[in-house]
């Protein structure tokens, strides 16, 4: 199983991750981050990322390839917007601009919805709302949900 940690900065992708492989004795292939985020920023930010359509929509099939021919499943990890500040600014980063979070929630829908085709192959989850092993309870659950 491959699995992609997708979600803003300081939403606790990388903490998850590695605490997701440790939990699972590292039997996944996992990554923070995919080409979704570099869209869904791109985008936010208006940042040319394709020249034109027909090279937005070659991509996007091959990107619908991969989901469709491997198993993979992507977790959406999100957090509030006050605690993803505090955790990106405790590490030491600033924040130039405040993004505004329904917006880029709302692209990361749009883009999951577009690449991610197989049913049910998207988890969310809130390190907010959630411990990490609520989480991952939550992520291993997913992944025993899926069809073989």
């Amino acid at each position: 199983m491959i699995v992609i940690f997708e979600g803003p900065d300081g939403a606790g992708k990388d903490t998850l991750r590695r605490a997701f492989e440790k939990a699972n004795d590292y039997v996944h292939i996992c990554a923070v981050r995919f080409f979704i985020s570099d869209i869904v920023y791109a985008d936010y930010f208006k940042r040319p990322m394709f020249s034109n359509l027909s090279i937005y929509e070659k991509f996007a099939k091959k990107a619908q390839a991969f989901f469709n021919d491997n198993d993979v499943l992507v977790v959406y990890v999100t957090a509030d917007k006050k605690v993803i500040y505090k955790r990106i600014t405790d590490r030491g980063e600033k924040i130039e601009s405040q993004p505004n979070f329904k917006q880029v929630e709302g692209l990361f829908d749009l883009y999951m919805r577009n690449f991610v085709t197989r049913e049910g192959r998207v988890c969310r989850v809130n390190t907010t709302t959630d411990s990490i092993e609520k989480c991952i309870k939550q992520i291993e659950q997913k992944i025993k949900e899926l069809p073989k």
